[in-house]
């Protein structure tokens, strides 16, 4: 018997089967179902009636018949469902893998591009990190001998300037010319007329960074790396070229248009023409006649050279009043400092211990200028003296000063410290010291008689 299996489900031979498990083994029965192609399908499909011509007569083998190719048609469209979608995952997939190939391609057709491109044309420029520096101008000053900063309404003042980290000292004093001087002159002067100079934030210039075992040229990212700065602060130096009058070889040549006659020991005359090859020579080989005397234009000459003496031993001893100023004035500020020093001692001397946690006491607490809040306590039996003297140890600065309450009314010395009881004193500096008691030694200033308290 020939599979009548159909694509919806099965065939003729597993309805006769069905019927054959159901105890139908009528020849006839089994011949019309055969005969009349009744698969699973067409069973479904079948009304009651049809079922009956065809042999079918027990109701019951019509409702089981009915029902089993149901399910058989139900099991088999389930899985062409099945089938279906997992065929049509498997075609997405592929449309995507293809899509994702296709996609990566015309990228890597891109980059080889690129690159190619890229190749043939010339090299980008190399980008360099940039920074923020504070660039001021200091000028020489011939009066005052030394560096001055030049204010802003004079074309001064401090500039900040977002420069390359690669700037080197060049580029700097470029940048410092474009700024302080816009059209080749400023308040000091031309441009042309100026010797400039890179100093740091101290003041000194700038040259060669590291130490001798390790030199290296300056530029802005290793000036920050070897002193670990966060901020730059750097000077356009300037002074005037001095003016050098003085230049014999220049001068002498447009003295006189006459030759200059020197004679010899023998009283053999010798003639030299101005500006000739020998002159310079003959400078700096004066020859005396017999006389002693120079002849022509060499008494000139002469005046000039000593002119040019005078004035070189003036600039060494300018030097060495520079020198010896400079001397002085860091011996007076270190004779000034060694003087606040001991005063804060003898201050720290006069201060009483604190008192035990368990006698009374009260709690001071003072805002100091530069040292911020500060608090300490004290017995309730001594005097404001001690505040000030404890406020006075410390820190050397300031010399002189006054303590008040918040109204700003002065706390005198000897005001008893019970006045302030728990309360915050404010500080501020005075030019000169408050009074105190009289018995008290405070070493001072020689017009500071009584220096217990501090500028």
């Amino acid at each position: 018997m020939a599979d009548t299996r159909t694509e919806t489900g099965g065939g003729v031979d597993e309805v006769l089967d069905f019927l054959k498990g159901r105890g139908i083994s009528e020849p006839l029965i089994l011949t019309n179902f055969e005969n009349e192609k009744m698969d699973v399908a067409a069973v479904s499909s079948a009304t009651h009636e049809c079922l009956t011509d065809l042999g079918l007569h027990a109701k019951g083998d019509i409702f089981a018949l009915k029902a089993f190719c149901h399910r058989r048609q139900l099991t088999f469209t389930s899985k062409n469902v099945v089938d279906d979608e997992t065929n049509d995952y498997e075609d997405r997939k592929r449309k995507l893998l293809a899509q994702l190939q296709t996609g990566s391609q015309k990228k890597r057709n891109k980059s080889v591009d690129k690159h190619s491109s890229s190749s043939m044309s010339k090299r980008p420029v190399q980008k360099y990190k940039t920074r923020k520096i504070f660039l001021g101008w200091l000028h020489y000053s011939e009066k005052k001998e030394r560096f001055v900063a030049v204010r802003l309404n004079s074309g001064g003042g401090t500039r900040r300037l977002d420069v390359g980290s690669h700037f080197n000292k060049e580029m700097l004093i470029e940048e410092g010319k474009k700024l302080f001087y816009p059209s080749g002159e400023s308040s000091q002067g031309q441009a042309d007329d100026m010797i400039f100079d890179l100093a740091n934030f101290k003041g000194e210039s700038i040259g060669i960074l590291g130490d001798e075992d390790n030199k290296q040229p300056f530029s802005i990212q290793k000036y920050i790396e070897m002193n670990k700065l966060t901020q730059v602060r750097l000077y356009l130096t300037t002074r005037h070229i001095p003016i050098d009058s003085l230049d014999v070889d220049n001068e002498d040549r447009g003295l006189t248009d006459e030759d200059i006659k020197m004679s010899t020991s023998d009283n053999e005359e010798i003639i030299v023409e101005s500006g000739s090859e020998n002159d310079d020579e003959v400078l700096m080989h004066p020859v005396f006649d017999s006389g002693t005397t120079l002849i022509g234009s060499s008494e000139e000459r002469q005046n000039l050279m000593e002119e040019q003496d005078r004035l070189f031993q003036e600039s060494l001893d300018n030097d060495r009043r520079k020198e010896n100023s400079i001397s002085e004035a860091k011996e007076m500020e270190e004779n000034e400092k060694t003087r606040l020093e001991q005063l804060r001692q003898a201050r720290l001397e006069n201060v009483p211990p604190e008192p035990h946690p368990q006698l009374p006491r009260v709690r001071i607490a003072v805002n100091h200028i530069f040292m911020g809040k500060i608090v300490r306590s004290f017995s309730v039996l001594d005097s404001m003296q001690a505040v000030y003297d404890w406020v006075g140890s410390c820190a050397l600065h300031p010399e002189h000063f006054n303590l008040s309450q918040c109204q700003g009314q002065m706390i005198m010395p000897s005001d008893p410290i019970a006045n302030v009881a728990n309360c915050t004193l404010y500080m501020e500096v005075s030019t000169s010291p408050v009074q105190v008691r009289e018995q008290q030694e405070v070493l001072a200033s020689e017009n500071d008689i009584l220096p217990d308290t501090t500028r």
